[in-house]
């Protein structure tokens, strides 16, 4: 049998600062919060920068809606999305450690709120842009949606078309 006299014994430290590093990595990520508008001027006229917007929109795969003063696009294509695996608790559970796993979403969808108005240049083009995944709960089978970052290319893609 060893005594320790002297000194600090290490070894009950090391398992609760592996448990620490442990929990503290497996905390949940926050979620992104929506990118702040942004906006662009334009020498097209605001019927040709809508013109633009439509035909750009439309080449990736975008569902185009006019809405007054600007468009509303919609896409599924997951390019323009970055969403997280995310860590999936079971909700309907009555025990005291409700079982988890991660999930990775099923489907993505962005929508660009574009407003296209007159400018000092031509037209002045802003836009805001959401991004969600769409995710499945495997221990109550019930689908959710949640917040995504955007990847950039839907907003490049909107100023590269009305900066012609």
């Amino acid at each position: 049998m060893t005594i320790w006299r002297h000194g600090f014994v290490p070894r009950p430290l090391l398992p609760m600062l592996a448990l620490g590093l442990l929990l503290a990595a497996c905390a949940p990520t926050p979620r992104p919060s929506p990118p702040p508008p942004a906006g662009v001027e334009s020498s097209l006229s605001p019927e040709a920068a809508t013109e633009a917007l439509i035909a750009a929109l439309g080449q990736n795969g975008l569902s185009i809606d006019r809405a007054p003063g600007g468009l509303t696009a919609t896409g599924t294509n997951a390019r323009f999305t970055l969403c997280d695996t995310i860590w999936v608790q079971e909700r309907s559970s009555s025990s005291s450690s409700p079982r988890g796993s991660f999930a990775s979403p099923d489907s993505t969808r962005i929508t660009a709120n574009i407003r296209i108005n007159p400018g000092p240049l031509g037209s002045a083009v802003t836009w805001r842009t959401l991004a969600s995944g769409n995710y499945l709960n495997r221990f109550d089978n019930l689908r959710f949606d949640a917040r995504c970052a955007t990847s950039g290319e839907l907003e490049q893609l909107i100023e590269d078309a009305v900066r012609g």
